[in-house]
């Protein structure tokens, strides 16, 4: 499999990043090779490219890329796919790191499955973080809406699906270059499973404060073209009726309403109790309180 890690100014925590993919109980049931990590430094100015190149020296699955700045994780990760020869690819922010067991865990779901797409829980770090209340061994979105709430790259994509879709990130955008690519997978996909029963994850929020979304995220004029080409995404694949309202509520609440700040609060507030928010016979992911040390939910574009 592959591990595709964009960098962007993260020297100080690439090795606990890189360390936790050496460290991965897969590369140890499945043999040498069976991890290949890619790891792509998009022009930093912190050292990170010479530090990835430090330690390529000493770890043959690990294997650099250099370009020039692109403005955003996309380009850096599109890089990734294209040279990835994994049957599955995960993507990992440089700035976050995996439970050990957390690849073996994911592949053995998709394998067991069948399916394209495996979330693995999450724990946040100096942030919250969506929380899957069980292990869903094949599910769609349709199925268990719950899903959408996290449109994160940070998850087991067969490399086929990729491929068959024609799957890349939009480039070139600071922040939420990456809903399209999940919202699109979730869709093509040929089911979805949930590793819940395992924290996989850890999600770090930066200390310094800089990292793509505590920085504001992308301007308004590439944003909300941005947020309107996943909106149209999802009212192209879902009919119109209760779940596309809850699907499409998720972008009013958390793309749109948070960008006009704090005179859309009450109105957030009534969305929470709005029956399409939580719709009968549902189960809703809750959030972990945020742990008091971390570093970044992204590579720090």
């Amino acid at each position: 499999m592959t591990v595709v890690i964009p960098v962007y100014n993260c020297r100080t925590t690439l090795r606990r990043a890189l360390e936790s993919v050496y460290e991965q109980s897969l590369g140890r049931s499945a043999g040498a090779g069976a991890i290949e990590i890619i790891a792509v430094d998009d022009g930093s100015t912190d050292g990170s490219g010479e530090e990835l190149d430090r330690m390529a020296a000493a770890r043959s699955e690990l294997t650099v890329l250099h370009q020039p700045n692109s403005g955003g994780p996309g380009a850096p990760r599109n890089a990734g796919i294209d040279r990835a020869s994994g049957e599955y690819v995960f993507f990992l922010d440089a700035d976050d790191h995996l439970a050990p067991e957390a690849l073996e865990r994911m592949v053995a779901m998709a394998d067991a499955n069948g399916t394209d797409v495996v979330v693995g829980q999450y724990v946040g770090v100096g942030r919250q973080a969506p929380v899957f209340p069980r292990d869903l061994p094949r599910t769609t979105v349709a199925e268990t809406p719950l899903l959408y709430n996290t449109l994160s790259p940070l998850k087991l994509f067969r490399r086929s699906l990729l491929e068959r879709l024609g799957l890349r990130f939009v480039e070139n955008l600071f922040s939420h270059e990456d809903m399209l690519f999940t919202a699109q997978a979730y869709f093509g996909a040929d089911g979805i499973s949930v590793v819940a029963g395992y924290d996989c994850y850890y999600w770090v929020d930066r200390e310094d404060g800089t990292s793509t979304l505590q920085q504001g995220g992308a301007p308004a004029e590439q944003y909300f073209p941005a947020i309107s080409e996943v909106m149209s995404h999802l009212a192209g694949r879902v009919e119109p009726g209760p779940l596309r309202d809850r699907l499409m509520l998720r972008h009013f609440r958390h793309e749109i309403a948070s960008r006009f700040g704090p005179a859309t609060a009450s109105c957030r507030r009534r969305s929470r109790r709005s029956p399409a928010s939580a719709p009968a016979g549902s189960s809703t992911p809750g959030t972990r309180p945020a742990s008091s040390t971390g570093c970044g939910p992204g590579p720090g574009w």
